[in-house]
């Protein structure tokens, strides 16, 4: 998220919560990367708020958006907290090209589904590379994990520890007997890498972000992984340089400008015998022999 608010220059912004669970550690992660990024950052307010339809939070909600002065806005919240926050914000007057949404994965939904009206065009969601993989793929990879690491066990200890739970009885393991999962935190299976820590989270987890265009489709315009961002757009398609609004018709046009060369050179002024104003320094050349 920061990578691509860094690439584009978005450096000031608000963070806007609901009160969805796990709203605290979001904001407290914000300003911890904020407050020890060699980028400077310049976060403006956090805005916390029920996210419910209601009449006392509707006009709460329309307040808080109405004191909004940054252009760049971070949201957590759920999918359905994020439809009524949008229906908010456009009463707000802040669902035009002058403003830049970002929104977490728990927001957006299924990727494959078209999202609610009230969401705004350019809406910018980063998530999972597995938004397209298919199930069976996505099964592969989770059983190609377990006997990676079942494999390198028996390498080590030349057995293999027999199951005490099923799918039906999903006990976590005692911090005491993770012996075996702990040979599951680095697998690299088809050159991708698997590498997870100790709460169970991929450390370099591939990601993609997406757009939401004006045929109100989810658009992938860019990719992370391995600590590299690669973006389709060398600046962002709806703005100019800095989050300039540009009007929705293509077209070029070509402007030039007459302007007399930086170096001229001309021959020495008859009349005077000097150089002419606006020119390199030059001297009379004299065509005669000395004896």
């Amino acid at each position: 998220m920061f990578k691509v608010m860094e690439e584009y220059n978005w450096d000031s912004f608000v963070v806007i919560t609901s009160l969805y669970p796990g709203y605290e550690a979001y904001v407290d992660h914000v300003k911890t990367f904020t407050d020890t990024s060699y980028f400077i950052w310049e976060l403006q307010d956090v805005l916390t708020f029920d996210m419910s339809a209601d009449g006392m939070n509707d006009m709460r909600a329309l307040r808080l958006l109405q004191q909004i002065d940054a252009q760049v806005l971070l949201v957590y919240c759920s999918h359905e907290e994020a439809n009524y926050l949008f229906s908010m914000a456009a009463g707000a007057g802040l669902d035009g090209p002058g403003y830049i949404w970002i929104i977490p994965s728990l927001a957006v939904g299924n990727p494959d589904i078209a999202p609610p009206e009230s969401f705004p065009v350019g809406l910018i969601s980063i998530i999972t590379d597995r938004w397209r993989m298919s199930l069976r793929k996505r099964v592969r990879d989770g059983v190609a994990i377990v006997v990676k690491g079942v494999q390198s066990f028996r390498k080590q200890r030349g057995f293999i520890p027999e199951g005490h739970s099923d799918c039906h009885n999903p006990v976590k393991p005692l911090a005491a007997n993770d012996t075996l999962f702990r040979h599951m935190l680095n697998v690299t299976w088809e050159h991708n890498d698997f590498t997870f820590n100790s709460n169970g989270y991929l450390v370099n987890p591939a990601m993609i972000i997406i757009t939401l265009d004006r045929e109100r489709q989810w658009d992938k315009v860019g990719t992370y992984e391995m600590g590299i961002l690669q973006m389709r757009y060398p600046v962002w398609p709806r703005f100019g340089s800095y989050l300039e609004p540009v009007s929705d018709y293509r077209h070029l046009t070509v402007a030039t400008l007459e302007e007399r060369p930086f170096v001229i050179v001309e021959a020495v002024d008859p009349s005077t015998g000097t150089c002419v104003s606006n020119t390199v320094p030059c001297r009379r050349q004299s065509n005669k022999t000395e004896t």
